[in-house]
């Protein structure tokens, strides 16, 4: 199995496959670990390959990962690795697709990526994941060695935020709950409600953003009303601001 980071100035296939370096006299192969996989994967048609793309649309699908599609289509197609006549240093121009090979893409929405064309989403199966499951984090968390008193001090207002949160789908997952659990740990009891106030601030709020045409506006008021509930005051002033801000100009971000 491998985890590649896909790069967003990733313009051609040569960030997965490589490429034919035509310089220094004898033509030479810049592999990459993608391609040490896949030749693997076709070397080993009975063992499974995985290959996992994080951040798959950080840069456009369809143009690094052209080959890819293309080899996907017919029963026994190809994946052309570079487009020299001859193999170049032990590397064929093009191999069988390997049906041993699962290739899994993480992505994230939002206004920094790509969306997704009818032709990548055709040889694809895509899965929603939204759910989190806190009571389960919070008991994996206590057998991690966390400290009792500190996941009591922060487990309800994470859930109240949460709830919050969901019906606008600005919620947070178990990364940010590990890190306000590490961040609230790393101070002493007298400071653990300015920690947990200030993490909240620093790590929950600034991903809440939008316009008032839908479910935001009630997930801001929900979020203010946890704030004062949990005495999260500096939490509570800057949600108020971000509700004003929406209230007179239609968009929220944590900035404005």
């Amino acid at each position: 199995m491998l985890r590649v980071p896909v790069s967003p100035d990733w313009a051609d296939p040569s960030g997965l496959l490589g490429y034919v370096n035509p310089l220094g006299g004898e033509e030479s192969f810049r592999g990459t670990l993608t391609l040490e996989l896949l030749l693997r994967a076709s070397n080993n048609p009975d063992k499974p390959y995985f290959l996992t793309l994080d951040e798959m649309n950080l840069a456009r699908v369809e143009h690094y990962f052209a080959p890819f599609l293309s080899a996907m289509e017919g029963d026994r197609s190809s994946l052309v690795l570079h487009t020299a006549r001859e193999a170049v240093d032990n590397v064929p121009n093009q191999i069988e697709w390997p049906r041993n090979l699962f290739i899994i893409g993480t992505v994230n929405m939002d206004e920094t990526t790509h969306a997704f064309s009818d032709k990548v989403l055709d040889r694809a199966f895509s899965f929603e994941l939204w759910d989190v499951d806190l009571p389960t984090w919070r008991a994996k968390a206590k057998d991690g060695g966390a400290a009792e008193e500190t996941l009591a001090a922060i487990y309800q207002p994470l859930v109240d935020l949460h709830a919050a949160l969901r019906p606008a789908r600005r919620h947070f997952g178990y990364r940010t709950c590990n890190e306000i659990l590490g961040f609230c740990s790393a101070v002493p009891t007298s400071a653990r409600a300015g920690a947990l106030d200030a993490s909240v601030l620093a790590k929950i709020l600034p991903k809440i953003r939008g316009d008032d045409s839908g479910p935001l506006p009630h997930a801001l008021d929900a979020v203010g009303a946890v704030c004062k509930t949990h005495g999260l005051a500096g939490s509570a002033e800057k949600v108020a601001a971000m509700r004003a801000s929406l209230q007179s100009v239609g968009v929220v971000r944590f900035s404005s």
